[in-house]
């Protein structure tokens, strides 16, 4: 078994994690960022002070009205610090202010690295609020990914599946789908598959009966 296990893992390690696979992952990450119009380059932005960086670090440890007032020095001493933004609309959100936050992160013009950062917290905050929006909201996400973790519409099983399309391995619509399925097709072959992934990701919800054996001694019991 163990011979099995670790051929199938050095297959699937060269197949998706191998320096060659990473590279083009990178790749098309990267170009998918790309305005479609390339812009000539402009001048990097300068280095970002590291106390800022050791400072945000610090104030994501604090409770939420500290973190809050830290997060708010850190956009007032760099107000193009990105992650300090996020950090003043995710403690809002914490706190409740979903109206706040909402507000907040309207008023911002994100890079394509953190858009949908912002645009899921915007979801999030809109739902609390009971908003109509939420669903325009959801369409705001760039991300198919996390575009179908966000999603309201449409039937929960095929969100989940666009999830997984997507990411595999996450752990709540792998659980979800199992859940549909042991519940309204008890005997699909597809379980078997879905309680192996999840075997992975959180083997203390996977029935010992459902262990793929080749894997089970390897599990947490």
């Amino acid at each position: 078994f163990r011979s099995e296990l670790g051929r199938a893992a050095r297959e699937w390690t060269l197949e998706h994690r191998s320096a060659d696979a990473l590279a083009d992952q990178r790749d098309a990450a990267y170009r998918s960022l790309l305005a479609t119009d390339a812009a000539p380059p402009g001048e990097p932005p300068p280095p970002r002070d590291d106390q800022l960086s050791a400072r945000l670090v610090a104030a994501r440890r604090l409770e939420p009205a500290q973190a809050l007032d830290a997060a708010r020095e850190l956009v007032a001493d760099d107000p193009g610090y990105e992650q300090a933004h996020v950090l003043v609309a995710a403690t809002l959100e914490r706190l409740g202010r979903h109206r706040a936050a909402l507000e907040y992160t309207a008023g911002l013009s994100p890079s394509p690295v953190f858009a949908d950062v912002f645009a899921e917290i915007r979801v999030r905050c809109a739902r609390r609020l009971g908003s109509r929006d939420v669903s325009r909201l959801v369409c705001d996400i760039g991300s198919p990914f996390r575009r179908a973790r966000a999603a309201v519409d449409g039937d929960v099983r095929e969100r989940a599946r666009t999830v997984l399309e997507h990411q595999p391995y996450d752990h709540f619509a792998l659980m979800s789908t199992i859940r549909l399925l042991e519940r309204e097709e008890a005997n699909s072959a597809e379980l078997d598959s879905l309680y192996e992934r999840a075997s992975f990701v959180s083997p203390e919800d996977v029935p010992a009966d459902r262990r793929p054996s080749r894997i089970a001694e390897f599990l947490p019991r």
